[in-house]
C-alpha cells in the first residue's frame, strides 16, 4: 500500500505545482497589465490628441480585465472545488487514521480564508473595488494557496506515503469523481444571454430555471449585474432558489442559480 500511496502522492504534488504555478503566473500577468496600462496613461495625458489617448489606454484595460476574469474562472472552477474535495474525501480519512487533527484544523481554516478572499473578488457588493484592491486580493490568494500547498505536500504527503491504513488510490478516485461531476455540471449547463435581445432574457432564464430538477443548477452569464432578476426570482420563487455570484464584472457577470425546492 505504501508504495502505491507514494506514487499517488507524487501525482497530487504535481497537481498542486500546476495549480500554484498557474495562479502565480496569472497574478504576475495581472500586475504587468496594470503597470503597462499605467505607463500608457502617463504617456497619453501629455498627448493633446484625445483619440490617441483612448486608443492607447483601451487595449491595456482590456488585457487587465481579461486576465482578472481568467483568475476568477480559475478560483471558481479549480481552486474552490479542489479545496472542497479535500475536505470531503482526504481530511476525514486523515482525522480518522492519524494524529494530525491540529494540522487538518489549520488547513481547513486556510480554506475558509481562501473562501473569504475569493468572495471579496466575486460578490456583487464589491464590484466597484479599485484595480489595486483586485491585485492585492489576487496576490493574497496566490501566496496563501502556495503556502497551503507546500504545507500539504510536506506534512500530509509524508503521512499518506507511509501510512498503510490510508488507501490513497480510493481517496484520489473519489476526489476526481467529485471534481468532474461538480465542474461539469456547471460547465455543461451554461446560459449565456449576452447576445440575446434584452426583451428575451428574463423569459429565457425563468424557463431554464423551471425546467431544472430540484438540486440542479445552471450558470448564468450576463454583460451587466442581474440584480433586478434576483429580486424577480425572490418575488416569484421565494425559498426555492439559490443565487451565488461567481463573477461580478467589470465586464462579465456569472451567477450560479440552483433550484432548491
Amino acid at each position: 500500500m505504501t508504495s502505491s500511496n507514494a506514487e499517488i502522492v507524487k501525482t497530487i504534488k504535481a497537481h498542486h505545482l500546476q495549480m500554484t504555478t498557474t495562479l502565480k503566473s496569472l497574478t504576475d500577468q495581472l500586475i504587468k497589465n496594470f503597470l503597462s496600462e499605467s505607463d500608457q496613461y502617463q504617456d497619453s495625458i501629455s498627448d493633446k490628441n484625445v483619440n490617441t489617448q483612448k486608443n492607447n489606454i483601451r487595449p491595456r484595460a482590456d488585457q487587465f480585465v481579461d486576465t482578472f476574469e481568467k483568475i476568477i474562472e480559475f478560483v471558481n472552477f479549480e481552486l474552490k472545488p479542489h479545496a472542497l474535495a479535500e475536505e470531503l474525501y482526504l481530511y476525514p480519512k486523515l482525522t480518522d487514521q492519524t494524529n494530525l487533527d491540529i494540522l487538518i484544523s489549520s488547513m481547513t481554516d486556510e480554506h475558509r480564508e481562501l473562501d473569504r478572499l475569493i468572495t471579496n473578488l466575486t460578490t456583487t457588493s464589491l464590484k466597484k473595488i479599485s484595480d489595486i484592491e483586485r491585485i492585492a486580493i489576487c496576490y493574497s490568494i496566490s501566496v496563501l494557496f502556495n503556502l497551503h500547498a507546500e504545507k500539504e505536500d510536506k506534512f500530509i504527503g509524508k503521512e499518506v506515503s507511509t501510512n498503510n491504513a490510508i488507501n490513497a488510490k480510493d481517496i484520489l478516485n473519489n476526489m476526481h469523481s467529485f471534481l468532474n461531476e461538480y465542474v461539469d455540471e456547471l460547465k455543461d449547463n451554461v446560459l449565456d444571454v449576452r447576445t440575446m435581445p434584452p426583451a428575451m432574457r428574463h423569459e429565457t432564464i425563468f424557463s431554464k430555471f423551471e425546467n431544472l430538477k430540484v438540486g440542479k443548477q445552471f450558470l448564468l452569464i450576463n454583460d451587466h449585474d442581474p440584480k433586478p432578476l434576483y429580486y424577480q426570482f425572490k418575488a416569484e420563487y421565494s425559498g426555492q432558489f439559490g443565487w451565488e455570484y461567481l463573477m461580478s464584472g467589470p465586464k462579465t457577470w456569472q451567477v450560479k442559480i440552483q433550484k432548491t425546492k
